[in-house]
């Protein structure tokens, strides 16, 4: 028997293994997103008082349902797949509910190229930040948006998409260039590599992200003759780790390593050709208690 809490009376001791359960539990039953998490695991709901003794916490049995090296791949420059479980049903509840399709256009048959790991300055915390490569922007909200790209100092035809529900106003950039091309190595501040082949398979592209409009200039400055191409995303997606490797786990997203293949292939194509190659978390705890596995 153990005292978990500021319990006393009958309620004071419990066995460990039945609170390893009940934190085992309330961890499942709880939304991926931390927004909507009530921390029902760590503090007893009688003393309102937190447990002493912690069996499980949500990061480490997340990524015991994902595996270490899917965990891992969470990473710049890695690709978020969505599942065609997750896809199919998406669709099925879009088509069910027409004030649906705004929402759940961003998670479906999509594919998010992760631009940005960002730790939190106590190291306890870390954003993922994607753009959506598979939702190209319409005709008229394209040329809606061409005074904004001659600002940015952007071709007036350049590719639009719909880069995530998350600013939506904000212009996220990847532009690609030609490595044999660029006359200074460093890049600058804020512009991070996030595809490029290994030289062994002769590929001279490669892929850059900048965010935020004081940088683009000066990203697009420095990549100079050597640039080929830039697209516009149009907001962005954000979670934190341990919600998307929730996520993960529940069977909503695959990942997969990015090559430069996929900057050219259209916007159709890029989801059909990621999942095949992607990874999934199998079927644990966590997908069969959503019914997602």
């Amino acid at each position: 028997l153990v005292s978990p809490c500021n319990c006393k009376g009958s309620n004071e001791f419990t066995h460990l293994e039945c609170l390893s359960k009940w934190q085992y539990q309330a961890i499942l039953s709880q939304n991926t997103h931390p927004k909507y998490q009530t921390g029902l695991e760590k503090i007893c709901n009688v003393c309102q008082s937190e447990f002493r003794i912690k069996q499980y916490s949500r990061e480490k049995l997340m990524i015991s349902f994902t595996g270490a090296e899917m965990a891992n791949m969470i990473a710049r420059g890695c690709l978020l797949v969505a599942t065609e479980k997750s896809s199919k049903r998406n669709v099925e509840l879009m088509e069910q509910y027409e004030g649906l399709e705004d929402k759940l256009r961003h998670w479906t048959k999509s594919v998010f190229l992760i631009s940005e790991c960002m730790t939190s300055r106590d190291g306890k915390k870390q954003s993922i930040v994607g753009v959506n490569l598979t939702q190209k922007l319409n005709e008229y909200e394209a040329k809606r948006n061409v005074r904004a790209l001659v600002r940015l100092g952007l071709h007036p035809e350049s590719q639009q998409f719909v880069g995530g529900p998350v600013c939506p106003d904000e212009p996220y950039i990847l532009f690609s260039v030609r490595r044999s091309k660029l006359a200074k190595s460093d890049s600058p501040e804020k512009c991070w590599r996030v595809l490029q082949d290994d030289s062994d398979t002769g590929e001279d592209l490669s892929v850059w992200f900048i965010a935020s409009y004081p940088h683009i200039s000066r990203a697009l400055s420095w990549a100079g003759a050597a640039a080929v191409e830039s697209r516009v995303y149009w907001g962005c997606a954000c979670w934190d780790r341990v919600q998307l490797l929730g996520e993960i786990a529940r069977g909503g997203w695959g990942v997969a390593t990015g090559h430069v293949d996929v900057w050219h292939q259209s916007a159709g194509q890029c989801w059909q050709s990621a999942v095949p190659r992607a990874v999934y978390a199998g079927t644990n705890d966590f997908s069969k208690f959503h019914g997602e596995d």
